[in-house]
């Protein structure tokens, strides 16, 4: 399967005329980011059928993570027939680590508009996916752009769990990342920049996207109006144990949703965690090879019979 992927990924432009300035716009993005990011690897992906699909879907990554460690679900899209567009999100995975404490949430959301444009020359419809931030961003797109027509979400970050928030302002008020508090693996290559920078943006976006789309006092109240106002098609991965995303919000969020909606929710005795909800067995750090979802081919065939029902 994944030489297939490679050699689809590596046939000239000209060979895929009716996609060709998707292609072209993609090739100048990878172009672009070799000159920041610390391996080819974590660049932006995309997965194509070298025409444009009645569905396209953009997907983004999570925090501190790049298109590389969600290779499973971009797979299960593309094996749906559809086009897959996952962009690497500005701070990630930069030669100079510096970059991340200039970054604002501001420039993921530009980011987002960005991946927008290129993704609508891929399909005739588009569909919008993320994981933890990638899913707020994804939300975000949903409420920004009339033309997103479902989306699918992985323990989007709509509210942050008491530990996760002190431990971000922790951070930034210490000048302490993980990178010095924990030993990560070594993956062969290089390690994340875990930079509570990035992790007070993730607060801040959290903030502008329901102070924007909310109406309500309490966080909880905006959350739930937001919920209410999409009628689209939604499909939403939790678990009670997330240690990062809030699982009361994103019940709330759920419970309210307007539209068709379907959920996936593990339980405590599941142990699925923030970090692994999304995880097949080829997404892992080396040194990590056991922090993967054991139950990830049950839920892409609960995904792949959602794409089906689509209209």
């Amino acid at each position: 399967m994944r030489l297939f992927l490679g050699l689809i990924l590596l046939l000239p432009i000209a060979a895929h005329a009716s996609l060709g300035e998707g292609l072209e716009r993609h090739h100048m993005k990878l172009a672009a980011e070799s000159q920041l990011i610390s391996h080819a690897r974590h660049g932006s992906r995309l997965l194509h059928h070298s025409v444009k699909t009645r569905y396209a879907v953009l997907y983004l990554h999570g925090l501190f993570e790049s298109p590389h460690y969600n290779s499973g679900i971009l797979e299960t899209f593309h094996a749906a027939g559809m086009n897959v567009y996952a962009p690497l999100l500005a701070g990630h995975w930069r030669r100079d680590r510096r970059q991340s404490f200039e970054l604002s949430h501001a420039d993921w959301l530009r980011d987002l508009r960005d991946a927008l444009e290129l993704t609508r020359k891929l399909g005739d419809k588009i569909l919008v996916a993320g994981f933890s931030t990638g899913g707020l961003l994804a939300l975000r797109a949903a409420l920004e752009h009339d033309d997103v027509a479902g989306l699918l979400l992985w323990a989007p970050a709509l509210h942050l769990t008491q530990l996760t928030y002190w431990s971000v302002r922790y951070g930034q008020a210490t000048g302490l990342t993980l990178n010095d508090r924990l030993r990560l693996p070594a993956d062969g290559f290089d390690v994340a920049d875990y930079s509570p920078k990035l992790g007070h943006e993730v607060i801040e976006l959290i903030r502008d996207t329901f102070r924007t789309h909310g109406a309500g006092l309490s966080a909880a109240a905006r959350r739930r109006s937001v919920g209410k106002k999409l009628n689209l098609p939604l499909f939403l991965v939790m678990s009670d144990v997330d240690d990062t995303a809030d699982p009361r919000a994103l019940d709330e969020f759920f419970t309210s949703y307007a539209g068709p909606k379907e959920r996936i929710r593990y339980r405590a005795a599941d142990d699925i965690l923030h970090g692994n909800i999304t995880k097949a067995p080829q997404d892992v750090f080396v040194g990590w090879e056991d922090r993967f979802n054991f139950q990830f081919e049950e839920k892409r065939a609960r995904i792949l019979n959602f794409l089906e029902r689509l209209p």
